[in-house]
């Protein structure tokens, strides 16, 4: 079963590309106050743009929301910038343990 931290990503596909995408971005020894601030990214998918930006920026807000995303005000001309907060790197590590679960039960039968 997932848990309350993962419901979020299971229910919402938009929100768990954007968090893997947040989290490719993290180099292996970041910790979350030395963890890489970036502008906003989009996930690829085959949606007009308009769109694929109304539901980045939902997702953005989900995420944002359960504590998944840090944000900061970068200046005027370089707008909010975003990082992985431990909360979303642990939601994510959780996420993928039990797919890969599911996946390993599926294979065997």
């Amino acid at each position: 079963m997932f848990s309350e931290a993962t419901q979020l990503l299971k229910e919402n596909q938009d929100c768990l590309k954007i968090l893997r995408q947040y989290a490719l971005q993290e180099k292996p020894s970041d910790e979350e106050e030395n963890s890489t601030w970036t502008k906003r990214l989009y996930r690829q998918a085959d949606h007009t743009e308009e769109n694929e930006a109304d539901q980045s920026c939902e997702a953005h807000g989900l995420l944002i929301a359960y504590g998944y995303l840090d944000i900061e005000l970068a200046g005027r001309d370089a707008g909010i910038h975003y990082r992985l907060s431990s909360a979303g790197k642990k939601a994510l590590a959780q996420m993928e343990k039990q797919q890969a679960t599911q996946d390993d039960q599926r294979l065997a039968g």
